[in-house]
This record gives structure tokens, sequence and C-alpha cells, in this order.
């Protein structure tokens, strides 16, 4: 729609009708409008917010959300990985995609792409996986979360 408002304008040297837009946009004016209603409601993080003693961005001014209890988790369940044998540890990565990005999906990958990434029958996934989680209960249960980090 900015491209077809700025087309417009440079063609008619004034701002572009509601028709003329849908006509170039080839939509319906009613969702031209909404686009327009939109277009209003946006704001800018460029854009810039004045303080008492300066001037700075609202994007400067959102808060980042603190990682402090992620980074603990993903602490805890790597120290618990190191209770489990190479083949578990390895099941346990990639079914739940560990050391991952961030942007990684949350959700466990199915049994048969693990099987098939590791060269296992999704069965034997299975058996290793449910053998890793009753090890990391356990090892949870009894305080060695932090131990295995603190040697």
């Amino acid at each position: 729609m900015v491209r077809a408002q700025a087309l417009l304008w440079q063609e008619y040297q004034r701002e572009p009708a509601l028709d003329e837009l849908a006509e170039v946009m080839q939509c319906a004016k009613e969702y031209v409008l909404l686009l327009l209603q939109l277009q209003q409601e946006l704001v800018s993080l460029e854009q810039p917010v004045y303080s008492e003693d300066e001037s700075t961005l609202l994007g400067d001014q959102i808060a980042v959300p603190d990682n402090t209890e992620q980074r603990e988790q993903q602490a805890k369940i790597a120290n618990l990985l190191k209770y489990l044998s190479p083949q578990e540890r390895r099941v346990i990565e990639t079914r739940y995609q560990l050391g991952q990005p961030a942007d990684a999906e949350d959700s466990p990958l199915p049994y048969t792409e693990v099987s098939r990434r590791l060269g296992m029958t999704a069965k034997l996934v299975k058996g290793v996986e449910a053998r890793a989680l009753m090890k990391m209960r356990y090892w949870g249960k009894q305080g060695h979360v932090f131990a295995a980090g603190a040697e």
C-alpha cells in the first residue's frame, strides 16, 4: 500500500483517493480503508521520546525481558544431561532440540524424525528417552542439579 501511495503521489502530486489505491492494489476499497486505519495506529520504534533531561527513541524505552529464569532452567538441564549416557544425551538433545537457536520450535521432534536423524528405530528412541527422563527426574530430586556443575 505504501508503494501504491508513493506511485500515485508521484503521478497526481496529491494524496491518492481510496478508489485509486484500491485499483492500483487490485483489491476492495474496504480492504484499503482497513489498511489506512491500521497505518494510522502504527507507531515507529524510531520515534523520538522527549524526557526531562534528553531525547531518546521509543524503542530504547521498551524493557527487554529478563531471561535469568530461562538461563537457570537451561543450566539445570545441562547439568542433568551429565548423568546420562552418550546415547541418552543425544536422544534428549535431538528430540527436545537443545542447543538450537532460540527461534527453533519449542515442541519436541516426532520420534520418527529423531530416529531418522540418529539412525535408530522409533521404538528404541522411545525407550532411550524414557530411561533418560527417568534418570533426569531422579537426579533432579536428589538435589544433584548443580552438583555436577560444581566439579
